[in-house]
């Protein structure tokens, strides 16, 4: 296991980092900002996701950071899939448990908490991954990426939708700590992912660019972002309009510019010699 080491020259260590995300997280007025999906595209990409990833029932599916559970009920319900959903904040496994029940998918849904970095799984258990816009908020993605490789079985895929940069084309307003835990500070280009896939052993086998998905949540989410910040709601930092539409103008000229995107990766691991 690699150490903590400070991110961003700030001193913020990556467990500190960790845990600062997930108790952003588990903020209501994040659900009511971004939605029940929690990242850009919302079902319909991951849908296109598990399209990617050949899911049929019976297969055993690993969610990666699976927040309230809206992604591994989504491919539960619709594939007939069996999947595990691991997130380090307690507060949102519990709610995903209660949305599992309530669906009346407890059978074939379980979450538990656990860290992407360290999975709490044994190796060659799942035949899919998925991880959904949260390996930019890895402060050890390389060691995020080695667990993937070591729980997933020999011909099995892992696909992965998240936020891509190019760090050097980057506003540097959108590489600081708070950008981080919104996805931004911490997020690699598609090459970059790429390239972290394959050093571990798994073939990339599709990309494709996104970056529609983040423009449009960009979209969706100025107005809920100025009507939350009019309601004070508990927990969300101190802003005013002026603040949204100057971040709101610098994240659509870096998703024009091609310095951010969105994108969709699908990597597989080689069978058994």
């Amino acid at each position: 296991m690699s150490s903590p080491q400070p991110l961003l020259g700030s001193g913020v260590s990556g467990t500190e980092l960790k845990t600062c995300c997930a108790a952003t997280y588990e903020q209501d007025w994040v659900a009511a900002l971004l939605g029940d999906s929690y990242h850009p595209g919302g079902a319909a990409l991951t849908r296109d996701l598990a399209n990617a990833l050949q899911l049929s029932p019976g297969m055993k599916v690993l969610d990666i950071a699976s927040g309230t559970g809206t992604s591994a009920l989504e491919m539960a319900a619709r594939y007939g899939v069996h999947v595990i959903g691991i997130d380090r904040s307690p507060t949102l496994v519990a709610k995903a448990r209660r949305r599992a029940s309530e669906a009346d998918l407890s059978g074939r849904v379980r979450f538990v908490v656990g860290d992407g970095e360290m999975l709490p799984l044994a190796g060659e258990s799942v035949e899919a991954i998925v991880c959904e816009c949260a390996l930019c908020t890895f402060p050890d993605k390389p060691a995020g990426i080695t667990e993937m490789a070591r729980v997933l079985c020999p011909e099995g895929r892992v696909g992965i939708s998240d936020v891509a940069v190019d760090r050097e084309s980057l506003d540097q307003d959108l590489q600081t700590l708070e950008q981080w835990v919104a996805c931004l500070g911490g997020a690699c280009s598609i090459t970059g992912y790429a390239q972290l896939l394959n050093n571990s052993g798994l073939h990339v086998q599709r990309t494709e660019d996104r970056r529609e998905a983040l423009l449009d949540l960009v979209e969706r989410v100025e107005p809920r972002l100025k009507a939350l910040a009019a309601l004070g709601l508990p927990g969300l930092p101190e802003i005013d309009s002026a603040e949204v539409d100057r971040w709101m103008t610098v994240a659509r000229d870096a998703i024009s510019s091609g310095a951010a995107g969105y994108c969709l990766l699908v990597a597989g691991k080689p069978g058994s010699h």
